[in-house]
């Protein structure tokens, strides 16, 4: 597609966004995304207390569980993000590694 969101010749999409980020940028946001996953973990904790709490006194509520299953898909969505911008760096650093 052509910047203007026609398809080109080759059918190749550029969006100018989307180019690759330097590397500065990419530690930026594997440091976000750490601090992320630490407040999310922390979250996690709280609802599972209240999920089991809820449950020891027989008050256990539909959607405090089905709240604490989505969180820990949002978590691991989360974790996947960190691991990719670790894989980012890594590739990183193996290809200046292997082109000094």
């Amino acid at each position: 597609m052509s910047l203007a969101g026609e398809p080109d010749a080759v059918g190749i999409c550029y969006v100018l966004d989307m180019r690759p980020h330097s590397r500065n940028l990419v530690l930026q946001m594997l440091d976000k995304a750490k601090t992320a996953v630490a407040d999310g973990e922390r979250h996690l904790r709280a609802q599972e207390a209240l999920v089991v709490e809820q449950d020891r006194t027989g008050r256990q509520k539909a959607e405090s569980a089905k709240l604490l299953r989505n969180m820990r898909e949002a978590q691991s969505l989360m974790m996947s993000h960190v691991r990719l911008l670790e894989s980012e760096i890594k590739a990183d650093d193996e290809a200046e590694t292997g082109s000094s």
